[in-house]
């Protein structure tokens, strides 16, 4: 995939469709499921640094932040949200943004195949590759939706993106440079681990 060259660019295009979501997706997001009210901090506060944590390495995929930059804040989120949770603002805030970017990510990926400007892996036809990643687009949409609607972890659209991404660049697989999302558990792990209380 061809990636941006500024970081600005992607934010205002971000910016863009976060407004339009605000419309287009007004129900959905007024109906995010919150999880259950006997969820403990701990659990309320893990699910929303998984989720931050796909945010974040989105952003350093489009060069926007620095990956150092993405465990500094998710470290200082743990910090701040350790001892109540993370706030409805901060959630609604990280539903917007998930949904907007995610969003970007796809949409990118759509123009750069339909533009023609992708490299296709050898092993199957173009025209076979094209059709199954438009469609697979199509429905990691309708996926990336639905689980910022419902407040579940979209950790695996995310990892399928990376997977039509490397298509577009003549990989079969998904190579160590252009896999942006796997390391997510061991970020969230290290900002819990830098959240805890001195001596403990």
């Amino acid at each position: 995939m061809v990636r941006p060259s500024k970081g600005l660019m992607f934010i205002a295009l971000a910016m863009m469709f976060s407004a339009a979501s605000a419309s287009a997706q007004a129900a959905d997001m007024a109906a995010t499921t919150p999880l259950p009210a006997s969820a403990d901090v701990a659990t309320l506060s893990h699910a929303y640094l998984d989720r931050k944590a796909v945010l974040l390495q989105l952003r350093v995929h489009f060069d926007t932040i620095e990956q150092d930059d993405a465990a500094q804040i998710l470290a200082q989120d743990a910090k701040a949200i350790a001892k109540q949770g993370p706030s409805l603002e901060a959630s609604s805030q990280l539903d917007t943004d998930l949904l907007a970017e995610g969003s970007y990510y796809i949409v990118s990926l759509k123009y750069l195949i339909e533009a023609g400007g992708a490299v296709w892996p050898t092993d199957r036809a173009e025209a076979t590759y094209v059709n199954d990643a438009l469609a697979r687009l199509n429905d990691l949409q309708a996926q990336l939706v639905a689980s910022v609607a419902d407040g579940t972890d979209p950790l695996a659209v995310f990892l399928a993106l990376d997977g039509v991404n490397a298509w577009t660049e003549g990989y079969t697989d998904v190579p160590a440079d252009l896999d942006f999302f796997s390391g997510r558990d061991a970020l969230v792990d290290a900002a819990l681990e830098a959240a805890k209380p001195v001596g403990t």
